[in-house]
């Protein structure tokens, strides 16, 4: 029951052509993403070292957990705005509250859309 959320081998396509288009996406991908961490990582304070593994770390999540073969995910720049003053006025140390604080909030962002639907469909 818990790994019920993985993808499941029916789900993968097994033409040859969508494993050659879905290795082109994503070195694509890896091209402007990995560079793009590794300046975050400079940019928060920390280290090229560990921008370069937080996108693999992610990126694999990403792809296990993912919800759509569509989703698109990668480092954004907003997260530079947040990480700077964090890491300038608390450190370091202060990255993994802040990573755990804003899963906390998009956990509640999605019961809230959630509850939302459900009142939508109950009016109707």
């Amino acid at each position: 029951m818990f790994f019920s959320f993985w993808p499941h081998k029916a789900e993968f396509s097994r033409v040859p052509k969508d494993l050659a288009a879905d290795l082109i996406s994503g070195l694509t991908v890896a091209i402007v993403a990995l560079p793009l961490a590794i300046g975050f990582g400079i940019t928060s304070g920390i280290s090229a070292a560990a921008g370069l593994t937080t996108a693999i770390i992610a990126g694999f999540l990403a792809a296990l957990f993912g919800g759509s073969k569509y989703q698109v995910s990668g480092p954004t720049g907003a997260m530079t705005v947040i990480l700077i003053p964090v890491v300038a006025k608390f450190g370091i140390a202060a990255i993994p509250a802040l990573g755990i604080m804003s899963g906390v909030l998009v956990i509640l962002m999605a019961i809230k859309v959630l509850l939302s639907l459900g009142t939508l469909c109950l009016m109707q």
